[in-house]
C-alpha cells in the first residue's frame, strides 16, 4: 500500500510575507509535533524557528526578529488588546418557561471607520444602529461562517447548518440585487 502524502495549503486570511512555501510550513510543524511526541506548543514553533534562521517557518515570522525589544512589547500589547476585546461579552438573561436563561454574545464588533478609514470597535448595539457599520459586521459574520464551513466541511452532522447560512446570504444577495444591482454581495 502506497502511503499518501499530506499536502498543506495556507488559510485564505492568511497574511504572511510573501514566498512562504505552505508545504515547506507544513511538513516542519508535523515533522516538530513527530519530534515532541505529543504535539507542540506555540512556543516551541518559535524555538524551532529561531533556531533555523534559513527555514520557511523562520521567514513566515517576516519582519518580526528585526523588532526592536520595545517595538515587540508595544506590538505584543495591542495583539493582547484585541484578544480582549475580541473575549468581552454582554449577558442578557430572559426567563423562559420560568427558568432563567443567560445568552452571551460579543460585545464590540470591529468596524473600518468610515473618516480615518482605522480599524474601530464599537457595541453591536451601535453596530446595528448604522447602516454601513451594520453591512460590515453581516459581511464579518459571513466570512466567519464560510471559513467555518471550509474548516467543518467534513462534518456531515453540520450541512444542514451550513445550508441554511447559504440560503441566508442568497436571499441577502438577491434583495440587495433587486434594490441595487451595483451594490450585491459576492
Amino acid at each position: 500500500m502506497t502511503a499518501k502524502r499530506m499536502v498543506y495549503a495556507m488559510s485564505p486570511s492568511a497574511r504572511l510575507p510573501n514566498g512562504i512555501d505552505p508545504q515547506a510550513l507544513g511538513e516542519r510543524l508535523a515533522q516538530l509535533r513527530e519530534t515532541l511526541g505529543q504535539g507542540f506548543n506555540l512556543a516551541s514553533v518559535v524555538a524551532d524557528a529561531k533556531a533555523d534562521p534559513g527555514g520557511q517557518l523562520h521567514k513566515a515570522f517576516g519582519d518580526l526578529w528585526d523588532l526592536t525589544a520595545e517595538e515587540a512589547l508595544e506590538r505584543a500589547l495591542v495583539n493582547h488588546a484585541g484578544y480582549i476585546v475580541r473575549h468581552v461579552r454582554v449577558v442578557t438573561v430572559r426567563v423562559e418557561h420560568g427558568k432563567e436563561v443567560r445568552a452571551q454574545r460579543p460585545a464590540f464588533v470591529s468596524i473600518i471607520e468610515r473618516t480615518s478609514e482605522e480599524r474601530r470597535y464599537l457595541t453591536v448595539a451601535r453596530a446595528m444602529t448604522d447602516a454601513e457599520y451594520r453591512e460590515q459586521t453581516l459581511e464579518d459574520a459571513y466570512r466567519y461562517f464560510w471559513a467555518g464551513r471550509e474548516r467543518f466541511k467534513d462534518l456531515t452532522e453540520l450541512a444542514s447548518i451550513f445550508r441554511a447560512i447559504e440560503a441566508t446570504v442568497a436571499s441577502r444577495r438577491d434583495a440587495k440585487e433587486a434594490h441595487d444591482p451595483a451594490q450585491a454581495v459576492a
